[in-house]
């Protein structure tokens, strides 16, 4: 599963071409926010994230995130 942040699309567009190239899928991680995140998360083995930079830190949504989630149950997680 890819989660991808995008507000001029360039993270999305990233994201779902590596969705492709790695045979997964890639989610708009707003809609995901929305939604109840523990069960969507409960059966992936490996999580990835892409979104930009804003002054050299992540977005709050990226963030606020990231504190939602038990990394401790994801097998693998990268970032781009």
């Amino acid at each position: 599963m890819i989660l991808y942040f995008s507000s001029t699309g360039n993270s999305k567009f990233l994201a779902e071409n590596l969705a492709l190239f790695t045979n997964d899928t890639a989610y708009n991680l707003v809609d995901i926010t929305t939604t109840h995140t523990e069960k969507i998360l409960s059966h992936t083995p490996r999580l990835g994230f892409v979104f930009p930079t804003y002054g050299w830190d992540m977005p709050v949504i990226v963030s606020s995130f990231f504190k939602k989630i038990k990394k401790s149950e994801i097998f693998r997680m990268f970032y781009l």
